[in-house]
């Protein structure tokens, strides 16, 4: 007898409403980011939070909401080097931050230290890292970057540092940093980090000079069309932090069924002041699987899949039949019982402008008695 699983998704839309941003420090990490965090086709495996249990509550991370005229992301998650609640408007204050108990301080992080060059000190870091499973050949995620840092910092040589760091199947670091990570918090289209120094209104700010914004990024002004001058805002609806970046997408190719670890970081440079943060829109982490899949068993007994008796009669459905796009298969099961599923495809071809097809597969009879199995695809 064969069992076929099949996972159905549904997917829900955000209403988007005009009002003042507010962040809730209610919730652990582990419901953070599996309500609210997490999209279509991946999986939570295990989570922490600055090396902690992930079901302990922390005021450096929580959920935002009402953020749509604040900061472009109506709602999703904060994660904050002083508390998350720092990003409540309004922008009334020069140097704002809000500190936090300095007896659970975390005050290093190697990846954090690489990225500003090893010899800074850091303060209030806030490491989020988990293990997923991505169903999908890609993931995606969206996010903005704030800071108080912006813009008198602008340029100066001590700036806060973030990254996104991620490591598993098919990620292959170049030994900068743990885990043979990646940092995915690139500006769009280029190996540059994303960061105060990178990204800004394209002038040096009060304590900074021009030469180092140009060491970390000889083109950093042309990269002012992704930032976003909060400074003299008034609005009551907009967030304490003097500038962020636009919404940025990560998008990286994954392994489907692969899993994965993620460390998303972040840290004041030299001193506890002037507060960061990343803000992760609701849902947007996400690896949506390439094909949609149904099924219908042909001639069962008893409503189930016997040998030489029964098939399967798939449809496959795609998003996008622009192109010619071929997909590859891999069953444990079929592998190891080839008598069985003699005629399991290695592949199959979507030729352009054809959004589905049909595929048979029949189940043969290897004349071995064995127990109730699972079909995996």
């Amino acid at each position: 007898m064969i069992i076929t699983r099949i996972l159905l998704f549904i997917f829900l839309i955000p209403v988007v409403a005009s009002a003042q941003l507010a962040v809730d420090l209610s919730q652990d990490p582990h419901s953070l980011v599996q309500n609210q965090l997490l999209g279509e086709g991946v999986e939570l495996i295990d989570i922490s939070f600055n090396g902690e249990s992930g079901f302990v509550s922390n005021p450096q991370i929580g959920s935002f909401s009402n953020g749509w005229d604040a900061i472009g992301i109506s709602d999703g998650i904060i994660i904050a080097t002083g508390k998350a609640t720092i990003a409540e408007g309004p922008n009334d204050l020069p140097t704002a931050f809000e500190a936090i108990d300095v007896d659970s301080e975390l005050t290093e992080d190697v990846d954090l230290s690489e990225l500003m060059g090893g010899a800074v000190e850091l303060n209030d870091v806030a490491v989020l890292e988990f293990d997923f499973a991505a169903s999908g050949d890609t993931l995606r995620f969206s996010y903005v970057f704030a800071s108080e840092e912006y813009n008198e910092h602008t340029c100066s040589p001590h700036i806060d540092a973030f990254g996104f760091f991620i490591s598993g199947p098919g990620i292959n670091g170049d030994g900068t940093f743990s885990n043979n990570a990646i940092n995915l918090a690139k500006v769009p289209g280029r190996d540059v980090p994303v960061a105060i120094n990178t990204v800004n209104r394209g002038t040096s700010g009060e304590y900074g000079s021009m030469a180092i914004c140009n060491g970390a990024d000889i083109n950093w002004q042309e990269n002012s069309q992704y930032f976003v001058d909060n400074e003299s805002n008034t609005s009551l609806n907009t967030t304490q932090f003097d500038g962020f970046t636009k919404v940025f997408t990560v998008e990286i190719p994954v392994e489907c069924g692969g899993t994965y670890h993620i460390k998303m970081a972040i840290a004041d440079a030299v001193d506890g002041k002037n507060d960061s943060a990343v803000l992760i829109k609701t849902g947007s982490f996400a690896s949506q699987a390439p094909l949609e899949v149904d099924y219908e068993l042909m001639n069962p007994i008893n409503g189930e899949a016997i040998e030489g008796c029964s098939s399967y009669k798939f449809k496959l459905v795609r998003n996008d039949s622009t192109d010619m796009k071929v997909v590859y298969l891999k069953s444990n099961m079929a592998a190891a019982n080839p008598d069985v599923f003699p005629d399991f495809p290695d592949s199959l071809i979507f030729y352009s402008a054809q959004g589905y097809l049909n595929w048979e597969l029949p189940i043969n009879h290897d004349g071995v008695f064995e127990s109730e199995r699972v079909l995996d695809i």
